[in-house]
């Protein structure tokens, strides 16, 4: 149950009504998303760690580049949807028991 003084608490954050907040986040998330699938696969942390040190010392496109994801590759990015969309159905299933 919410209190009713939060009720309309999300309506007063105001990055909700910045522009296309809602695509960063989601880029933001699939980058994420690539990365820790790239650590899984390859057991190696060195480029991930190198991408969080940077610490938004360039651009996203650049920084993502160097630790070994790009947007621009379709094929990773259809990969990684298609692995999330497999995890989501399998929490589903999980959670429907």
């Amino acid at each position: 149950m919410i209190d009713s003084a939060l009720e309309l608490e999300c309506l007063r954050i105001p990055h909700f009504y910045s522009a296309f907040y809602v695509y960063k986040y989601a880029t933001g998330l699939s980058a994420a998303v690539a990365l820790a699938g790239q650590v899984l696969e390859t057991g190696d942390a060195t480029r991930y760690l190198g991408f969080l040190k940077s610490g938004g010392s360039e651009f996203p496109i650049p920084t993502l580049q160097k630790a070994g994801s790009t947007c621009r590759a379709r094929r990773r990015w259809r990969r990684r949807c298609n692995s999330s969309r497999a995890a989501s159905g399998s929490w589903k299933r999980s959670w429907a028991r």
